[in-house]
């Protein structure tokens, strides 16, 4: 009887404790440090319900083990209308409270201030999968990332 109640709670401590996102997984053995430590690649990028995956191209989003991350990502000129390749560097964390956000603050770009941050929701984790959205008063965006080269 003990083992089993052992086994039950066991089992109901992973459940709980992997439940973080709206998406899944349910149970993971990887922490969530391991599964979003990689390099990134965007399959699907969603500005205020229009498709702009095509305008990734080889674009990538890379979190290493040190909590330093690279991101590029394409924005829109809007003095000449022309797209720009955005090449930014910081520092990621998890936020502390809500376990389902990436904070990620800027140490250099050219468009955001040193410092800047972005708290994005993540909605799936997985070792293949990274589904990350953000929320600001003039934009919501959305990424489904696999890794890189994949």
């Amino acid at each position: 009887m003990r083992s089993k109640l052992f086994l039950f709670s066991i089992g109901t401590a992973l459940l709980v404790s992997s439940c973080f996102y709206q998406e899944g997984p349910v149970v993971s053995f990887l922490t969530k440090k391991q599964r979003i430590t990689n390099k990134w690649q965007y399959q699907e990028a969603i500005l205020n319900n229009l498709d702009i995956t095509d305008r990734q191209g080889n674009l990538f989003m890379e979190l290493d083990d040190d909590q330093n991350y690279t991101r590029q990502y394409i924005v829109t000129d809007t003095s000449t209308m022309q797209d720009v390749v955005v090449n930014e560097i910081g520092r990621w964390d998890f936020d502390p409270v809500s376990k389902a956000i990436l904070n990620l603050r800027t140490v250099d770009t050219l468009t955001l201030e040193p410092g800047d941050a972005s708290r994005w929701q993540i909605l799936r984790l997985t070792e293949d999968e990274l589904w990350l959205q953000l929320t600001t008063p003039d934009a919501i965006i959305s990424y489904k990332m696999t890794p890189y080269g994949s």
